[in-house]
């Protein structure tokens, strides 16, 4: 087997930029941001497979201005774009490195900021960021630049999944490396939700448990 790269024909051009973020939901990559010309635009190229290869491909502004910054990661979980971090400001030179967390909705196309809480990562731009699971891992990057630049290797963890709320007189088991978490009775009313504690993960997640199957009729 043989791999070649290939050049996709694109009409339209987008703004030239460098450090900035790229993303991929459904069938089209979303780039964000970037230093050169652009400020905090979001951009949306259709990747396919509606598209054939041989088709041009066009860039579309989806018109939703944000903070511009650079150097700061993406990624994706559920319908939205997480961003984390970076300079704002979309000049090779200046600027102010962030450890704000902001996020893009696909479906209604706006930004909402993300209230970050607990130990999270001082701010940097050059790092990266994956999900695995309902989490976000921050690794790495650079805090200035000069010629003292502090360069990280720690590693922080952001959680997607909310915990259940708060309650008492609940029950709870373990069966397959999770904790099951039923019902209970909070300062309101009694409640007959179900959650599962992972305790095979570091930290352990917490997610809503799947609906039960409907006995057979």
């Amino acid at each position: 087997m043989t791999t070649a790269w290939r050049q996709f024909s694109l009409k339209g051009t987008a703004p030239v930029r460098n450090s900035h973020s790229a993303a991929q939901y459904q069938n089209a990559m979303y780039i964000y941001g970037g230093s050169g010309t652009s400020t905090g635009d979001v951009l949306s190229l259709p990747l396919g497979p509606e598209v054939p290869f041989s088709q041009e491909r066009e860039w579309k502004n989806l018109g939703t201005p944000f903070t511009d910054r650079y150097g700061h990661s993406s990624v994706v979980f559920g319908t939205s774009m997480y961003c984390f971090g970076g300079k704002k400001m979309a000049a090779i030179s200046g600027g102010t490195r962030c450890n704000e967390l902001i996020a893009y909705d696909f479906e209604s196309k706006t930004w909402r900021d993300i209230p970050l809480a607990g130990d999270y990562p001082s701010p940097r731009s050059g790092h990266s960021a994956v999900v695995w699971h309902d989490q976000m891992y921050v690794f790495g990057g650079v805090a200035r630049d000069d010629k003292s630049q502090e360069y990280f290797n720690d590693c922080y963890v952001f959680d997607f999944g909310s915990p259940p709320s708060a309650r008492a007189m609940h029950s709870a088991v373990v069966w397959a490396g999770k904790m099951w978490v039923f019902a209970g009775l909070d300062s309101n009313e009694r409640l007959a939700d179900m959650h599962a504690l992972d305790l095979g993960q570091q930290p352990a997640t917490i997610t809503p448990a799947p609906p039960p199957v409907p006995a057979p009729t």
